[in-house]
């Protein structure tokens, strides 16, 4: 099991998936609302990586607390 946290748009997350091959499993954390929405794009381009990719829209951090999200427009 591999965590990739800041998946972005999912091209590490699929490296890491045909890595870890079918027995593997890679979890991946995108807080990035527009960069999640095309993860999510992506994976279901590749349909054979599903079994072996999660994704969850938050980020994670040492802290708890909430996580407010802003873009730099450029």
């Amino acid at each position: 099991t591999v965590l990739d946290v800041g998946a972005n748009v999912g091209a590490i997350t699929f490296a890491l998936a045909k890595a870890v091959g079918g027995n593997g499993r890679v979890i991946g954390f995108e807080p990035g609302p527009k960069f999640f929405e095309r993860l999510q794009r992506n994976l279901a381009l590749n349909p054979m990586l599903s079994k072996i990719v999660e994704c969850h829209r938050l980020g994670l951090s040492k802290e708890t607390g909430e996580l407010v999200w802003s873009e730099d427009p450029e």
